[in-house]
């Protein structure tokens, strides 16, 4: 990507392009000022009318509250890669304008110290962190729902944590809407308030999401195969955390989702990188979750949005990170 930019003199270059850095290449202070600026955000007043979703209480509710409507579709299909660009780029923005962040969005390398969540910074409850696990509670094996048509079930074993978050930023945090949501549940935007909880299960980013996991996932030769490794690396890295991370609705209403996204878009983008006139506009995927029912395939003409967040864009709009309404790389 750099390359490219360094040809440019206009648009996006390597002279305003923002850097998207990992947690741990983030200095104490700059740490504080993101965790700041997501404790602003969850302060500001909703774009959301009460109306449509009684439960959205501030602007950071709003992004969480587009995450459940859409959540249906935009998982396990054409949407998934370019509309969760989609929605970082935008939740990014609105911590930069709304809230004066001057720094980037940072990601989360799933693979760092062995893939051992637990021995990870940002996860370590201390200051500059995003808080730890949540409170162990005695609790048995956690049913995960994934609204396919009809709706399909997986059981993973309990974690070690369960309960509500102890200590970092967010602790006072709570979710307001769900759980779930259309169609499986009509109540879904109604207010409910809960705490954020987590429940770490180190033993899976150790297994699935190491080094050696992610590079396969960049080396693959097609669209289609990249995928084949991100879905379990995306699934990995959200069911690793656990608790609010289980409900694939709400899973926003923390904000460590923004972090394991930013990776996720990271991987794509690095894949794309690779040979990036051939694999930017590539597609995959039908209309619908899992295929279910069946729909036609998705194209780079795809339309997509994040209803107050963002107005209509297609999947070739959200195709390159160095383009359009976009200006960003991964360092």
């Amino acid at each position: 990507m750099k390359a490219i930019l360094a040809n440019r003199t206009s648009g996006c270059t390597l002279d305003n392009v923002i850097v998207r850095k990992e947690w741990n290449a983030l200095s104490l202070t700059e740490r504080i000022a993101y965790t700041d600026a997501v404790l602003c955000l969850k302060s500001k007043d909703p774009l959301t009318p009460p109306s449509v979703s009684p439960g959205t209480l501030s602007r950071f509710d709003d992004f969480q509250a587009t995450h459940v409507n859409q959540s249906s579709w935009v998982h396990w299909s054409v949407y998934f890669l370019p509309w969760h660009r989609y929605l970082m780029h935008s939740y990014e923005t609105a911590l930069r304008n709304e809230c004066g962040y001057t720094g980037s969005h940072p990601y989360w390398d799933w693979s760092l110290n062995g893939g051992n969540i637990s021995a990870q910074a940002m996860f370590s409850g201390a200051v500059g962190s995003l808080g730890s696990n949540g409170l162990s509670v005695p609790h048995g094996p956690v049913t995960l729902t994934i609204p396919s048509s009809p709706p399909r079930f997986a059981q993973v074993p309990a974690g070690t944590g369960g309960g509500c978050i102890t200590d970092g930023p967010f602790v006072n945090f709570t979710s307001n809407i769900g759980p779930f949501g259309p169609p499986l549940s009509d109540t879904a935007f109604e207010y409910n308030p809960i705490c954020i909880s987590r429940d770490f299960r180190p033993t899976n980013l150790m297994a699935n999401s190491q080094y050696a996991n992610v590079t396969s996932t960049i080396a693959s030769a097609n669209l289609d195969t990249f995928m084949v490794g991100m879905n379990g690396l995306h699934g990995n890295g959200h069911t690793s955390i656990g608790g609010l991370q289980g409900d694939l609705f709400t899973s926003n209403g923390d904000p460590v989702f923004y972090l394991h996204h930013a990776q996720v878009d990271r991987v794509w983008s690095i894949w794309q990188g690779l040979d990036f006139e051939n694999r930017k506009n590539q597609v995959t995927g039908t209309l619908t979750l899992m295929n279910t029912p069946p729909s036609e395939l998705g194209t780079i003409d795809t339309v997509m949005d994040l209803g107050f967040n963002g107005g209509s864009k297609t999947a070739g709009d959200l195709a390159s990170t160095i383009d359009g309404d976009m200006c960003y790389i991964y360092g």
